[in-house]
């Protein structure tokens, strides 16, 4: 990709981020975009610094699609089947990540990247965050603080950009909710490390009091 090419990718990437948050293909196109081969590594290498992320690296974990259909049947108040209704109540699709991303030079970023993607939805409700728009926000501030991956901060601050253009009157409810994210980021176990498919059957919130993300105490402020 030209260089020219790149930077009209990028331009248009934000602007439809500044008009519609909500905008997936936007976003990881832009994730796309702006990823060059040191800073890709930088995340792999920030990311394998975690043994047991490490070991994730080296197994290739996780690569099969979520079924579904087999979390429907597990029991009420379990992580799969709370997963489950998650996805249905908020009417989400499961499967978003399959966007086709661009070749990446490196195996080990890719997987990376997939997997980030493909878990976005359990950590949104490991961590409580909404979709709202201030939501989306939140968590990737809880992404920054955990992994330091530039597309985190780059969204964070378009973010902020969104607000202050289209919704200056809910700024508060923007800032307080990175500023948990960035809190509660720092105090959890690294979510990148966990072996979701191995733990349907396990209780949602005890999951939540081992992984250190039921709670954190923050002050807020009101619009």
């Amino acid at each position: 990709m030209s260089g020219l090419v790149q930077k009209i990718i990028i331009i248009k990437c934000v602007l439809k981020y500044l008009a519609n948050p909500k905008d997936v293909r936007s976003v990881l196109k832009l994730g796309n975009a702006i990823t060059t081969k040191n800073s890709r590594q930088n995340s792999v290498n920030k990311a394998k610094s975690d043994p047991a992320t490490q070991k994730l690296f080296e197994e290739q974990y996780g690569r099969q699609d979520f079924d579904f259909s087999l979390l429907a049947q597990l029991p009420p108040l379990s992580l799969g089947r709370e997963f489950y209704n998650y996805i249905v109540k908020q009417n989400l699709d499961p499967h978003f990540y399959k966007f086709k991303a661009p070749q990446q030079d490196s195996s080990e970023y890719a997987y990376l990247a997939y997997r980030l993607r493909k878990t976005h939805d359990l950590w949104h409700l490991l961590t409580g965050f909404e979709t709202s728009d201030e939501g989306e926000a939140g968590l990737i501030s809880f992404y920054y603080a955990q992994l330091q991956s530039p597309l985190s901060g780059l969204i964070i601050a378009l973010s902020f950009i969104h607000f202050l253009l289209r919704k200056p009157k809910e700024l508060p409810l923007l800032l307080n909710e990175v500023s948990r994210g960035w809190s509660l980021g720092l105090q959890a176990q690294p979510l990148l490390a966990v072996r979701w498919e191995d733990l349907w059957n396990e209780n949602l919130e005890k999951l939540k009091t081992e992984l250190q993300v039921n709670s954190v105490t923050t002050k807020t402020l009101q619009p």
